[in-house]
């Protein structure tokens, strides 16, 4: 090959080159697009003002503000959710609902809402909530745990997905910290269900579920623990009770304070 077609090709490689490497530069300096989920963490923070009125009866007004929250590829799922949700009417028995096509419905969009991002988490939490306050979960006469038993299953699948994880999210932290009380306080109606005796099954079940989730146990805290503990040192400290009733009765008053309307009877 003559010297100038050596100098040319060696030219057009050298510039090849650098055109590579100035592309991958620019590649990398652009960001991704960002994800319906990394969208619905980034935005699940503090331009939330008072998250826990999404779980109080107020959430009627301000429903509106998880629209913007939640991701991309689950807002129909929340608006469908939501629309049944706060919509329903007539205190029906909250098992009985569920096994109903709109409460299937609901609680199948709860679940894909539960596994999105923060913002949907808050969205399948504020459904839950809404569902409690719309049914009837308490054990009527003859006595019935299976409706609080329910609602104990839906808030746990909650916080087992999002308890430890949501304490360190800004807009989850103290909603977290409210269903695990809230939690504690559906159990408890389950296990005081009979009009002998007691449901030993809801309170083994809800003991073991809660000293899992805080790490109270042989284990050590963990960070929901910790956050419990420093916010609500006395339904921590229930967690070691040995008395039923001691155990139960500290989220119970806890969530009365609270949420003094969730009862399970659907009255104001």
């Amino acid at each position: 090959m003559p010297a100038s077609d050596q100098n040319r090709l060696g030219r057009l490689l050298m510039t090849s080159a650098i055109v590579l490497a100035l592309g991958a530069i620019l590649v990398r300096g652009i960001a991704p697009p960002r994800s319906g989920l990394q969208d619905a963490r980034w935005r699940s923070g503090a331009h939330l003002e008072q998250p826990l009125q999404l779980l109080s009866a107020g959430a009627i007004h301000r429903r509106g503000e998880l629209d913007e929250r939640v991701s991309a590829e689950l807002a129909g799922a929340w608006r469908e959710a939501r629309d049944l949700a706060f919509g329903l009417e007539g205190c029906p028995a909250l098992r009985d609902w569920l096994e109903e096509q709109d409460g299937q419905r609901v609680e199948l969009l709860v679940g894909q809402l539960r596994d999105g991002g923060p913002g949907d988490a808050l969205a399948a939490l504020t459904i839950v909530f809404q569902v409690a306050r719309a049914t009837k979960w308490t054990p009527g006469f003859p006595a019935h745990a299976e409706h609080a038993e329910r609602l104990g299953g839906l808030l746990a699948d909650w916080l087992a997905r999002w308890g430890e994880a949501g304490v360190a999210e800004p807009g989850l932290h103290e909603a977290a910290l409210v269903a695990a009380l809230f939690y504690g306080r559906v159990m408890g109606v389950a296990w005081s269900a009979p009009a002998f005796g007691y449901n030993a099954a809801s309170l083994d079940r809800a003991r073991r579920f809660l000293l899992e989730l805080t790490g109270a146990g042989a284990g050590g805290r963990t960070r929901f623990g910790q956050a419990l503990q420093a916010r609500y040192g006395r339904a921590f400290a229930a967690l070691q009770a040995d008395e039923e009733d001691a155990f139960f009765a500290a989220f119970a008053e806890e969530c009365a304070l609270l949420l003094p309307d969730l009862d399970g009877t659907c009255d104001d």
